[in-house]
């Protein structure tokens, strides 16, 4: 169970003013706290960066000051399933066919075991979340079609897999920000907002909590996806 904000601006956006959203609703917000690392993904110039620590976010000792990007990924991790250590720690990332792509969740999948996975090393506490994204990757393989990738990862995760928690997750590719809200326990807690970002800006903030009364939030459906662009927000259901 974990801690997620994700932005998508047309101009790009420094990370060091996510952080202090995120560090705030995980130190004290629902289920608080997440403290078993976090990490930060984005977008510069088309070229896909991470930064993941073993520690919480608010005693991070990474300097974010010179990184900035279009589309930036936080995440604070709460463990449920697979061990603590860092190869855990969300965002995930991944080179397919010569595109880069993100990736993290909130929930737990249970048995998550009834998938098969190929790229796991022996003996390793692997988390749901990383089983989740292989999947993706498969799909992609295949189709080469990333909307429609992530809808039959969700898809084939909720026919084979019986106990879930919640599959919430954030997606992209770096031209789009994809959410993904779909629980079956505590919608209260599995909930996903998003809110226009304030003028002159352009673009969308989504969030697991609301870190201001300010802005405008409008709170996702539960089993639908979100495609973000900093232009538009189109929503399917599943």
């Amino acid at each position: 169970m974990c801690r997620m904000i994700g932005v998508i601006t047309k101009n790009e956006e420094n990370v060091n003013e996510w952080l202090e959203p995120l560090s705030y609703q995980s130190k004290y917000g629902k289920k608080s706290p997440h403290n078993h690392g976090y990490g930060v993904a984005y977008y510069e110039n088309g070229q896909l960066h991470t930064r993941r620590e073993l520690a919480p976010i608010w005693e991070r000792k990474t300097d974010f000051t010179n990184d900035s990007g279009t589309i930036i990924i936080l995440h604070s991790r709460q463990a449920s399933k697979g061990s603590i250590n860092l190869n855990n720690v969300h965002p995930f990332t991944a080179t397919v066919d010569e595109g880069s792509f993100v990736f993290c969740h909130n929930g737990t999948i249970h048995d998550i075991d009834k998938l098969k996975v190929s790229r796991v090393l022996e003996g390793e506490e692997i988390s749901d979340s990383r089983i989740l994204f292989e999947h993706f990757q498969m799909h992609f393989e295949l189709t080469g079609d990333f909307i429609e990738s992530i809808k039959t990862t969700i898809d084939e995760t909720a026919s084979k897999c019986s106990r879930i928690a919640s599959m919430n997750s954030l997606f992209s590719d770096g031209k789009s920000l994809v959410a993904v809200r779909y629980c079956l326990e505590e919608e209260d807690y599995f909930s996903l907002g998003y809110t226009p970002l304030k003028e002159p800006k352009k673009g969308f903030a989504i969030t697991t909590q609301k870190y201001d009364d300010i802005n405008k939030w409008t709170w996702m459906k539960n089993k639908t996806i979100n495609v973000f662009t900093p232009d538009s927000v189109e929503s399917f259901e599943l």
